[in-house]
C-alpha cells in the first residue's frame, strides 16, 4: 500500500543538511521540471525492478502527489546557503551499522561529480553527443548546477518516525494514496529473475504502473515502445494505448531512466539528454545522475521503500541469471545465506563486482 506519509517524507528529506538530504531535493527539481514542461501524460519512467529505479519511482510518485496536493515544490522555494556536508543528526547518520561503524564515514565514496555550490538548475542541460551505450574517450562535461537545500534541515526524528512503517496498511493512521496511471515501460533481458518479476508485478499494483514489456536491444526497443508492434502489457496483451487506437508510449516526449554517473556510459549524460541521430526522438531524464551507491541505499533505507529481496542476498547489480551472481565483496561465511545485504558494500566501486562479463553484443541492464 502506498501512503500519503511515505510520499511526503521524501520532500521531508529533502530539508535535511546532508549530502542525501541534497541529493533528494536535486532530483525532486529534475522532475519537477520536466512534468511542468512537458505534463504527465507525456512522461513514462523505465523501470525494471532495481534498486536505481525504484529510487526513481518513489521520487516520481512523490512528486505527483506533491502537485495533486498544491504543495510547495522544489522550485517554490528561496535557496539557503549550503550545510556542512556532515551532520551527525542526519537520517544518514542513524543508518549506519555496526559494521559500517567500524569504517570511516568517508570510505563511501561520493559520485565523481559532488555538488559544490549552490545554483540554479537549467531545465534542459546540453545535448549528448555520443550514441546511449557507446564508450567515448573524452572527459566528462562539468556536472550541472548544484542545489542547496532551501529549508532549515529537519532533524532525524522529523523525517524517519513518521515513515517507519508507512507501507503497512492501518498503521498509525496512515491514508492510502491512488496514483494516476503512470506509463512505464519494462524492457526485459534473457533469462530474468523470478525474485525481480514477481517485484515489479507488486510495484505495479503499489504505484499504478501502466507498463508495457518489451525486448531487445535497448534502441529497438524504444522504438517498439513509442510506435508500437510488439510490445505487451502485464497481461500478455498486445502495445495498444488505454484506448487501443495506438503503442502505449504514445505521446512520450521525456522517459526517466535510473541512470547514475559511475554506471556504464554515464559519465557524460546530464540531467535531460535527446537520444541521438537515429533513434527514436526523446528526452532521456537523469534525476539521479549525481547519486552515488550509498545515497540510493541510504534513500531505500530511511524511507522504508519495499525493493527486490535479492539484494538481501547479496547481489548488488541485476541483469540475467547467465551473468549475475552475489558480490564477492559481501561474502561472510558466518552467515547462513553466506553473504552481506547489498547495503552493507562499503565500496561503491565494487557495486558490479557480480556480473560476469559476456558476449558484448549481449548488453543486460543495469539495476
Amino acid at each position: 500500500m502506498l501512503t500519503e506519509e511515505s510520499l511526503a517524507a521524501v520532500y521531508d528529506l529533502s530539508y535535511a543538511s546532508d549530502s542525501l538530504g541534497l541529493a533528494v531535493r536535486e532530483a525532486l527539481q529534475v522532475i519537477e521540471d520536466v512534468l511542468k514542461t512537458h505534463g504527465l501524460d507525456h512522461v513514462a519512467i523505465s523501470f525494471n525492478g532495481g534498486k536505481d529505479c525504484t529510487v526513481l519511482l518513489h521520487l516520481f510518485a512523490a512528486v505527483i502527489y506533491r502537485n495533486s496536493q498544491s504543495g510547495t515544490l522544489i522550485s517554490d522555494r528561496d535557496a539557503l546557503p549550503t550545510p556542512p556536508p556532515s551532520d551527525i543528526n542526519s537520517p544518514r547518520a542513524q543508518l549506519l551499522t555496526p559494521y559500517e561503524n567500524d569504517t570511516p564515514v568517508h570510505s563511501f565514496p561520493p559520485s565523481p561529480s559532488v555538488r559544490p555550490s549552490a545554483g540554479p538548475l537549467p531545465l534542459l542541460t546540453g545535448v549528448g553527443d555520443a550514441e546511449p551505450g557507446a564508450e567515448t574517450e573524452e572527459s566528462p562535461p562539468a556536472p550541472p548546477a548544484p542545489l542547496a537545500p532551501m529549508l532549515p534541515p529537519a532533524t532525524t526524528a522529523e523525517i524517519t518516525k513518521p515513515v517507519a512503517r508507512s507501507f503497512e496498511s492501518g498503521v498509525n493512521g496512515t491514508s492510502s494514496v491512488v496514483l494516476p496511471p503512470l506509463k512505464s515501460v519494462y524492457i526485459t533481458c534473457e533469462s530474468p529473475f523470478t525474485s525481480v518479476e514477481d517485484f515489479i508485478e507488486e510495484m505495479v499494483d503499489v504505484y499504478n504502473l501502466r507498463i508495457t514489456r518489451v525486448s531487445g536491444r535497448m534502441k529497438e526497443a524504444l522504438r517498439e515502445y513509442l510506435e508500437g508492434s510488439r510490445g505487451q502489457d502485464r497481461d500478455g496483451r498486445g502495445d495498444a494505448d488505454a484506448n487501443g487506437d495506438g503503442p502505449a508510449g504514445r505521446g512520450v516526449k521525456a522517459m526517466l531512466v535510473g541512470t547514475r554517473r559511475n554506471d556504464p556510459h554515464g559519465a557524460k549524460l546530464d540531467f535531460v539528454t535527446p537520444t541521438d541521430n537515429g533513434w527514436p526522438a526523446l528526452l532521456r531524464v537523469h534525476p539521479i545522475i549525481n547519486w552515488s551507491y550509498r545515497d540510493v541505499w541510504d534513500f531505500l533505507r530511511v524511507l522504508n521503500v519495499p525493493y527486490c529481496d535479492l539484494y538481501d542476498a547479496g547481489y548488488t547489480s541485476l541483469g540475467s541469471t547467465y551473468n549475475t551472481f552475489p558480490n564477492p565483496a559481501l561474502q561472510d561465511p558466518s552467515l547462513p545465506s553466506g553473504y552481506r545485504p547489498a547495503y552493507e558494500l562499503i565500496d561503491g566501486s565494487l557495486e558490479r563486482a557480480g556480473r560476469a562479463r559476456c558476449d558484448p553484443e549481449v548488453k543486460q541492464p543495469a539495476l
